[in-house]
C-alpha cells in the first residue's frame, strides 16, 4: 500500500466519523416523522 492510499483511507475514515452522527440524527428525525404521519406502520 502506498503512502497516498494510506492517507486516502484515513481521510475517508475521518469523513465517516464526521458524517455518522449527522446521519444518525437525520435517520431518527425521519423515523419519528414517519411514525407521526403513519401510526400504522410497524416501525
Amino acid at each position: 500500500m502506498t503512502k497516498l492510499e494510506c492517507e486516502n483511507k484515513d481521510e475517508l475514515k475521518a469523513q465517516y466519523f464526521v458524517c455518522k452522527p449527522f446521519l444518525t440524527i437525520l435517520n431518527s428525525c425521519l423515523m419519528s416523522m414517519l411514525r407521526t404521519l403513519n401510526p400504522h406502520l410497524p416501525l
